[in-house]
């Protein structure tokens, strides 16, 4: 279920830009039509950062309760990341 992060550079200054997904009107399903499973206030939604690295792009998909909760996550695989606003 859900689609798999992208992590090969965890070590490098990353600039995420990172947003709460767009899900289906049933809330389970992302626009491309992935299974993610309902998210609400109680365990989260659903939010993708992206951002380029030294060598390749740098993706994660977390589940949090809201916006500093999903950098928080990120901050724990990229130590060094940075967030567009």
């Amino acid at each position: 279920m859900g689609r798999r992060d992208s992590v090969t550079e965890p070590n490098h200054s990353v600039k995420f830009h990172l947003q709460k997904m767009k899900m289906s009107s049933c809330g389970a399903y992302d626009q491309g039509g992935v299974y993610w499973g309902c998210g609400d206030c109680n365990i989260g939604f659903m939010f993708h950062a992206w951002g380029q690295a030294e060598n390749e792009e740098q993706e994660m998909f977390v589940r949090a309760k809201h916006r500093q909760d999903a950098k928080d996550q990120i901050l724990e695989k990229f130590p060094n990341a940075k967030f567009y606003r």
